[in-house]
């Protein structure tokens, strides 16, 4: 088992101590313990693609599929110099109601020094509180490789933004004047203490208390206005069906959820009564 430690230094960047005991690449990272308090726990590893294709001049899109496994091969270095990630999966395509199946050959490379955030906000005022927490320690990069069904391959071109990550605790709680509660997580977050702005991407998930639940790759709060908003591919659901969407916006102390650009829900059917 590989050891994660970091030495921050004033500018927020951090290197690795070489301290830890080596471990295999890949295997599961474990956060360095200063407090004694124990081991955190291992993690398991889990990969997902989400995939998008929009004809601009027609206005139309022409797919939408999402999908996830935790059968792959996924080998990350200590120092998160680098990245590869090997595997198949199966994609559920929304237009069509079919299955993509993809295979992934993937590899981060960082481009930039490690730094490490860590920071805490409570806010509470009338109508309003947001508790948020980042730790963690990320390396901008670049990623190249291949995402394809075996007759097309979805990503010919250079990644245009990539990053390695390896997060501790990345949430946002807001309890809204309605008391409307919406928590958020996600891979990598920056808090904007001037502007009270809160990004949020990789894995972002949103969970409300009216048992909706969705997943996209960026989210940006807005404290001030009370509003939350995305604008990439969504993929929510709740009890009653399934959606997709091109984005997102929570307004209305929580209220109210919009799904913006070309949306597509599935309604489950209801149960009939199997009373007498």
């Amino acid at each position: 088992m590989a050891k994660h430690s970091t030495e921050e230094s004033e500018d927020g960047t951090g290197e690795d101590d070489g301290s830890g005991s080596p471990g295999e690449p890949g295997g599961p990272i474990e956060a360095a313990d200063p407090e004694g308090k124990g081991p955190a726990p291992e993690a398991a590893n889990a990969a997902g693609v989400a995939l998008s294709r929009f004809d601009s001049c027609n206005n139309l899109l022409l797919i939408s599929a999402l999908g996830s496994t935790n059968a792959l091969d996924l080998q990350v270095p200590n120092d998160l110099s680098s990245a590869t990630l090997s595997t198949t999966m199966n994609l559920d395509e929304f237009l069509s109601g079919g299955t993509i199946v993809v295979t992934v050959e993937m590899t981060w490379t960082a481009t930039g020094p490690r730094v490490t955030q860590n920071s805490h906000s409570n806010e509470k005022e009338p109508g309003f509180h947001s508790v948020i927490n980042f730790k963690g320690d990320t390396r901008d990069g670049t990623a190249t490789g291949t995402i394809s069904d075996g007759s097309e391959q979805f990503i010919p071109l250079p990644s245009t933004a990539a990053s390695l990550n390896f997060s501790q605790e990345n949430f946002a709680d807001i309890t809204m004047s309605s008391g409307a509660y919406v928590a958020l997580t996600a891979n990598d977050g920056i808090l904007d203490r001037d502007a009270d702005v809160v990004t949020l991407s990789g894995d972002v998930t949103l969970f409300h208390d009216n048992g909706l639940s969705f997943q996209t790759d960026s989210a940006t709060i807005d404290l001030n206005a009370k509003t939350a908003e995305g604008n990439d591919v969504v993929e929510g659901q709740n009890g009653d069906g399934e959606l997709v969407s091109q984005g997102f916006r929570v307004l209305d102390d929580g209220d109210t959820i919009e799904f913006t650009g070309k949306a597509y829900m599935k309604i489950y059917p209801k149960q009939k009564d199997q009373g007498g």
